[in-house]
């Protein structure tokens, strides 16, 4: 499996989607409809925390571990991106509890052979975020997408210590940010 990892906006379902067609592959896009919470989330972060982010890993955990798993299969998300987002969101007593869940579903999935870190500058990720008009993005904001963005540079790699996580640069066209990933994919995928 290979994964695609970055803040929201930074073209991750759009660089899965290309990838796969471009390999005979399949694409597993995550599904945010199944969070009832997210809107709420976006209005009031503190608030709503803590049900959005065990909400997203057990909707990310059903999603990996209903999926038949191959070297083909090129996916949006990988589970450790729920740690990030719970460490970026989550106070408290509620993150070693997270944690804790994580640790145990995470025993149950596969984890990508590669994961591409897209990283792009939060201003464009919002405008991208902006441009795509999802109702339920509506009032993420910048200070948000920045904070979200140092989590990921400082968290991400440690969550897959077994993975080979490359950083993209993402802000260009999708077709130009392929042609720099298609040196690194894992033996035998080719486009």
């Amino acid at each position: 499996m290979i994964a695609f990892e970055g803040i929201i906006g930074s073209g991750k379902t759009t660089m899965a989607r290309l990838l796969a067609e471009s390999v005979g592959g399949t694409a597993i896009e995550e599904d945010i409809s199944g969070c009832p919470f997210l809107e709420d989330f976006y209005r009031d972060p503190v608030r709503f925390a803590t049900q959005t982010e065990f909400a997203f890993l057990l909707l990310h955990y059903h999603q990996l571990f209903k999926e038949v798993i191959t070297a083909k299969s090129i996916s949006d998300f990988a589970l450790a991106k729920d740690v990030v987002f719970a460490r970026c969101n989550l106070e408290g007593l509620f993150l070693p509890s997270f944690e804790q869940l994580y640790d145990l579903l995470a025993t149950r999935v596969s984890v990508p052979e590669i994961c591409f870190h897209l990283r792009v500058e939060p201003e464009l990720a919002l405008s991208r975020v902006h441009a795509r008009g999802r109702d339920v993005e509506a009032s993420m904001t910048l200070p948000y997408l920045v904070r979200l963005s140092s989590f990921y540079d400082e968290h991400l790699r440690s969550l897959l210590p077994n993975v080979v996580v490359l950083n993209v640069d993402a802000e260009d066209s999708p077709e130009v940010i392929l042609e720099r990933l298609t040196p690194h994919l894992p033996e035998g995928i080719t486009i």
